[in-house]
């Protein structure tokens, strides 16, 4: 029973997803004089993805763009970029607001023990040796 209740969660949380991320491309394509592109925005918090982690704060041109959710439960999102518009400077993250940055910079900012449970003891050493963009970096070459 447990089992089958988790499931229908799944599918619940993963169609509720599809269906506003589908919602969000329909306005693209009814407006295309006024989107230019899309930001994806991760849950800053420890249960996030690897995929999700890689692609928080990417910005996708409207023609490239791969839209979530990435996965089943994904809780990744994208916000629509305009025309001049300028980025807001702060963002909801599991400690609460919190800077409008990319997942590894907010990790950096978190304690040791919160990257560990994030990452993992090996990762989370490599982590402290650089920054986080090279991270990212480092992770993307191991996937390829």
């Amino acid at each position: 029973m447990t089992i089958s209740t988790r499931n229908a969660a799944t599918i619940v949380r993963t169609g509720t997803a599809v269906m506003a991320s589908e919602a969000k491309q329909q306005f693209i394509r009814d407006n295309p004089d006024l989107v230019t592109d899309i930001r994806i925005i991760a849950t800053l918090d420890l249960h996030i993805s690897p995929i999700c982690r890689h692609l928080d704060h990417e910005i996708m041109p409207i023609d490239k763009a791969q839209y979530p959710p990435y996965h089943y439960n994904c809780r990744s999102n994208f916000q629509l970029v305009f025309k001049g518009e300028k980025q807001s400077n702060k963002r909801a993250s599991m400690n609460g607001e919190t800077d409008n940055v990319s997942y590894y910079d907010w990790l950096k900012s978190q304690s040791k023990d919160v990257q560990v449970l994030a990452l993992g003891k090996e990762r989370a050493k490599l982590f402290d040796k650089m920054s986080a963009e090279r991270f990212k970096s480092y992770l993307l070459s191991k996937i390829q």
